[in-house]
């Protein structure tokens, strides 16, 4: 790469003819004119493609798709995995270009306002300062994407000292953000304090500066060009330690517009084309770089388009995004993607492997690891691997289906690669029972409900057997669970019918045994739940309800009788109950009811065929409950 550098003032004024390669690799002769400071803006054609001898780089162009809708004059900024831009001349819009898919998509447009504003990034949101809609305003406006997607919320901030448009500012990189210029005659610059959300005045501007590029390098903050007269190639300097403004090297090929297509990266301030295409503010598709170090410009290869007041922005990586613009007649919506930028901190690379906690360490599929704003999965292996990470000290977030997130802290070391592998676990299944014990009766459906409980922090996959079905014969089971799989989200709960119905085959007195099995994976211990059921009497339920509210025995029906009658009691809720016959004597001579007895309203009847006629007690035990009855057998 051989670079011709040039510094301060240029008095001469140039005509010459460069041979260059566009992108489809024919050769075009195309003139380069350049411009001293000192000399009035460029008048005539609205395009001027410009090139010269000083430093044509490696820089690469590429057209990705366009945006949703044509736009210049926008506010943008980068932030994650998105460029957004919001307005366009006469339109309130707000749409995002994605790095990843080199897709449009739509964002939320700005609360006030259409154009002639320039975004400033601060962390993770965007702030934009005055506007244009027909009238100017003092608004600004801050943008926050909602989970580093393409949409978010806006807010109105502390409102800037003037009502302007076509202010320049950018953000410092800590606490402050500095602004100037604007569509006024005033020569007054500003900061904002974020914490404080209050501005304040610095050193006025040596001269008025309109539409002006501007970029916060190395400490000090820069404004470039602009529409004011004699300023299209017009460099300033602020420096913040000391307050005061200093004329640097002047911009080679002028540009008028160029707040809204100036960048930078750690190492450069970039002229992005930009100028107007509008008469004597002349659309360029001269790409130019400024080191504020060494107080020198140089040049890259030329946007394949001329298109005044369009977007150029810094995405890393070497890369910029130039899109939208005005070439003289219509407004564009097409953005191009360039490669091969020199200067800004190389990133650095992130990979490993992601496998199962537990021994030996399965390789897992499918996994998410991200860092800031890039992500990849896991391949089959296991292995996944990052680009495009920042330098700094970043939280890493490991995801997959059925699993714990893990989260870690990783150091990324600029154009290195950092090895790191991560271990995850699935969540324990927890149950709020550890049995189910019943007393049901044969051919009566009946539910049981018990709860799956999630306390990992990822999503728990369930899987519930019951072995034959709880029957030798798996196509009449007596129990079943519902669901019998599923998802359970971390911190949440599940809840789990466990129907049941015991074949009329059944008597008095069996029991019927199963295990339920709720499964996770084949490595995480699996939950058992034992289940006991004991076959209890019939139960009877009348026009009186379905199931009754308290403990009950009923006199029995006929009395007298002989030698057969009827005993009705009610239970309320499942449990033991005893009903035994006495004689006057208070000798037992006949047991009704012993055992288990589920809800509801019951009947007995009692043969007494072999007793002597006389008066006979029927008496109920049910917990602290006890009923007796006389009843008289009559032969």
């Amino acid at each position: 790469m051989n670079r011709l550098l040039l510094a301060g003032s240029l008095s001469a004024v140039l005509l010459v003819w460069v041979m260059i390669a566009v992108a489809d690799t024919v050769q075009k002769e195309v003139p380069f004119t350049q411009f001293s400071a000192d000399e009035p803006p460029i008048g005539g054609s609205p395009i001027e493609n410009s090139y010269s001898l000083w430093g044509l780089d490696q820089v690469v162009w590429m057209q990705v798709s366009s945006a949703i809708t044509v736009f210049n004059r926008a506010a943008s900024g980068h932030i994650g995995n998105y460029v957004y831009c919001f307005g366009g001349h006469n339109s309130n819009v707000g749409q995002v270009y994605n790095i990843a898919t080199q897709q449009w998509e739509p964002s939320t447009p700005p609360l006030l306002g259409e154009c002639n504003w320039c975004g400033v990034t601060v962390n993770e949101s965007i702030y934009i300062i005055g506007r244009y809609d027909g009238s100017y305003g003092n608004e600004v406006q801050k943008f926050t994407p909602t989970g580093g997607g393409p949409t978010g919320t806006w807010e109105f901030m502390a409102p800037y000292p003037q009502s302007l448009c076509a202010i320049t500012a950018d953000w410092d990189g800590g606490s402050y953000i500095y602004a100037a210029g604007g569509n006024s005659s005033d020569p007054a610059a500003y900061r904002y304090d974020i914490a404080a959300n209050v501005w304040e005045g610095i050193c006025p501007m040596p001269i008025v500066m309109r539409y002006a590029g501007g970029a916060f390098v190395n400490g000090k903050f820069y404004m470039m060009g602009g529409t004011q007269t004699g300023t299209a190639n017009t460099n300033y300097e602020y420096d913040p330690a000391t307050d005061t403004w200093n004329q640097r090297a002047p911009i080679p090929i002028a540009v008028h517009f160029g707040l809204f297509s100036f960048t930078y990266n750690e190492t450069y301030v970039m002229s992005i084309g930009g100028g107007g295409g509008y008469g004597s503010w002349p659309a360029t598709n001269a790409v130019q770089l400024y080191d504020p170090v060494a107080n020198v410009w140089i040049q890259e290869i030329a946007l394949p388009q001329a298109l005044g007041c369009n977007t150029g922005i810094w995405i890393g990586n070497g890369e910029v995004v130039s899109a939208g613009g005005y070439d003289g007649t219509n407004y564009r919506a097409e953005a191009y993607l360039g490669a091969n930028f020199p200067g800004g901190i190389p990133p650095g690379i992130l990979q490993g492997y992601v496998h199962e906690e537990l021994i030996p360490h399965v390789p897992i599929e499918g996994a998410e690891v991200s860092v800031l704003y890039s992500s990849g999965t896991t391949d089959s292996t296991g292995f996944y691997r990052l680009d495009r990470i920042q330098e700094g000290t970043h939280e890493a977030v490991v995801t997959a289906f059925g699993y714990n997130t893990v989260q870690d802290s990783v150091v990324i070391v600029s154009d290195s690669i950092t090895t790191m592998d991560f271990y995850l676990t699935q969540p324990l299944i927890e149950v709020d029972v550890t049995s189910i014990e019943l007393a049901l009766w044969q051919g009566v459906p009946h539910n049981e409900v018990f709860h799956i409980a999630n306390n990992g922090n990822g999503p728990l996959e369930f899987e519930i057997s019951i072995p034959g079905g709880g029957s030798d014969d798996p196509d009449e089971p007596w129990v079943w669970a519902n669901p019998e799989q599923g998802t359970v989200e971390a911190g949440m709960t599940e809840p789990i019918t466990v129907s049941f119905l015991i074949p009329d085959t059944a008597t008095v007195g069996d029991v019927y045994y199963a295990d339920m099995v709720i499964d996770n994976n084949s490595v995480t211990p699996q939950v058992i739940i034992p289940i006991v059921v004991e076959i209890a009497l019939h139960a009877y339920f009348g026009s009186e309800g379905a199931l009754p509210g308290e403990f009950a025995l009923k006199q029995n029906y006929p009395n007298p009788f002989n030698p057969v009658t009827t005993i009705s009691y009610d239970v309320p809720v499942a449990g033991k109950v005893r009903i035994y016959v006495y004689d006057v004597l208070g000798r037992r001579v006949g047991t009704l009811v012993d055992g288990l007895v589920n809800a509801g309203r019951h009947q007995v009847v009692w043969d007494a065929g072999g007793m002597t006629s006389g008066v006979y007690f029927v008496r109920m035990d049910a917990g602290a409950y006890q009923q007796v009855r006389k009843v008289e057998l009559l032969r």
